[in-house]
């Protein structure tokens, strides 16, 4: 008996087309959906699979999920076809090649990359909100449109959180690990952060040409994850700029704790990296993505540049009210430091004494996005984003970067006599309801 049904099968309201994929358990069809007169997909059970085997929890997962999604970066849900011998999703037709597919094309821009991450971090952040996990991203299950569209399109591993652990393999997990989360490979239930490592194996495969953790076969692969074994994009990429290597480095991170928290945190830095680096909008870029891979006709023309200095115009409004204090801030300290000697002007007055030789004086260099006051040892030392090198005693530190609206990111140092040590955090800040949805939902043009 064969698992596919023959076209022109009908299928509660739809009538059935060519098979366009096939997993272990489901089979994705092109159809059309009769009474609404609309070209569909309808994913369903291999014939050879019953409706109550424990393999269709995927598609009962992916039900309730998509139930509670409706976002521009993830598939629509239409209808659920359910029966004694039956189980359908009357889904959303999206053309277009799969991620996987682009990829096998060759490497893409980096921000090109970065607005395919970008979208793909704006569908898991309503996601997140609404405590669905995906757990299972990989290239083949996400699609991009020639007009910029990028859509989510399987979600048959996803999970509430909270809930059970399906009681059988979800499909995902029987192909090649490359980009699970390390936790997941080690037998513990995905959260958000887990979704983030995901799309950062993504944008990092679609920008290297090459997965993170690439080897001859999946044992290996799953080593290396668990290692954090991935080279660093500078290291093959030459010229990558720094906010999106350091974006893709830290969804990267073997410890969860280290990623972004959430798509919401992840979508928010990947379109402030953006709009630093160029005033084209994500879906003019993703659009420039297909064109380089053969896939759509936008112009393939240099992507432009932002001089330096230039911000977008939300950047800008952003930061306004910030610059204008940080004026204030700035030019009172100017005024105070004049009237300083010299050696008080660093911030450890306990240390002075052992700053002032120069063979004993070390530094700290900070940045952190979008800004945050430094403390060194619960001593109050700078405010970013001018923040100048600090001085330091030999021996170890404890470095707080605190933002009103953010939780306080803590590093522990330990530095030497002449060494210079560079720390770059992104502050976790949280933008409110309005600025979730904005994150979350809105179109991707800045």
């Amino acid at each position: 008996m064969s698992a596919v049904l023959p076209p022109g099968t009908a299928l509660g309201s739809c009538t059935l087309g060519e098979a366009v994929r096939k997993e272990a358990f489901t089979v994705t069809y092109e159809a059309e959906q009769r009474l609404a007169g609309r070209k569909v997909w309808v994913r369903t059970l291999k014939s050879t699979v019953s409706a109550k085997s424990p393999h269709a929890e995927g598609l009962e997962r992916e039900a309730r999920a998509l139930s509670k999604l409706e976002h521009e970066n993830v598939i629509r849900l239409y209808a659920v076809e359910r029966s004694e011998t039956t189980l359908a999703l009357v889904l959303e037709r999206v053309p277009g090649p799969t991620l996987e597919e682009l990829a096998a094309k060759g490497r893409a821009q980096p921000e090109c990359a970065t607005a395919i991450a970008l979208a793909i971090a704006r569908g898991l952040a309503q996601a997140h909100a609404r405590s669905i996990v995906h757990g299972g991203l990989r290239p083949d299950r996400v699609i991009a449109g020639g007009e910029g569209d990028v859509k989510i399109v399987d979600w048959s591993n996803a999970i509430e959180v909270g809930a059970p652990l399906p009681s059988v393999e979800p499909e995902g997990t029987l192909v090649a690990p490359d980009w699970l989360a390390p936790e997941q490979l080690a037998g513990e239930a995905p959260d958000a952060r887990s979704d983030v490592f995901s799309t950062g194996a993504i944008a990092y495969e679609l920008i290297a040409g090459a997965r993170p953790f690439e080897a001859p076969e999946p044992r290996s692969v799953a080593r290396r994850i668990r290692a954090g074994d991935a080279p660093p994009l500078a290291t093959i990429v030459e010229g990558i700029p720094r906010p999106i290597e350091r974006i893709v480095a830290r969804s990267l991170a073997l410890d969860p704790r280290d990623r972004f928290d959430d798509g919401a945190a992840l979508a928010t830095a990947l379109a402030d990296a953006l709009a630093e680096l160029t005033p084209l909008s994500p879906r003019a870029l993703v659009a420039r993505a297909l064109a380089a891979a053969g896939f759509g006709t936008a112009t393939l023309a240099p992507i432009p540049r932002r001089t330096q200095g230039e911000l977008g115009p939300s950047v800008v409004d952003a930061l306004r009210p910030l610059l204008v204090v940080l004026a204030f801030i700035v030019g009172g300290a100017i005024a105070i430091e004049s009237l300083r000697d010299d050696d008080d002007r660093r911030p450890f007055a306990a240390d002075a004494r052992t700053l002032a030789h120069g063979r004993d004086r070390a530094l700290l260099r900070v940045v952190a996005h979008p800004w945050a006051e430094i403390y060194v040892d619960g001593e109050h030392v700078e405010t970013t984003p001018l923040a100048r090198a600090i001085p330091l005693a030999p021996g170890r530190h404890f470095v707080t970067f605190r933002h009103p609206n953010a939780p306080d990111e803590q590093r522990s140092i330990k530095i030497a006599a002449g060494q210079s040590v560079f720390l770059d955090v992104t502050m976790r800040v949280d933008r409110g309801d309005a600025g979730l949805r904005v994150d979350a939902g809105a179109a991707a043009s800045p």
